[in-house]
């Protein structure tokens, strides 16, 4: 994403591994610490349908962390849609 991302920003990860012939049933969750957002198919849902709208919301989220108290000018959604 042209980020540069040092290792000693990097908090916590988690991978999760798909299993095909899964039981069905929601995934466990992983509790996110404060300013982290979540996103991936494994919190929305898989497909293109859930997983982009998840996305968004999660940087939504954390955009609204940044500034809690956004003025009447930001938009509803900071995430432009494609």
């Amino acid at each position: 994403l042209g980020i540069a991302i040092a290792p000693e920003h990097i908090v916590d990860w988690a991978r999760q591994p798909w299993h095909v012939g899964a039981p069905p049933g929601p995934t466990p969750r992983i509790a996110a610490p404060a300013g982290i957002a979540l996103a991936g198919d494994w919190v929305f849902g898989t497909g293109l349908a859930s997983v982009i709208p998840g996305a968004r919301a999660a940087a939504t989220e954390l955009l609204r962390a940044l500034d809690p108290h956004p003025t009447a000018s930001t938009p509803e959604s900071p995430v432009s849609p494609a």
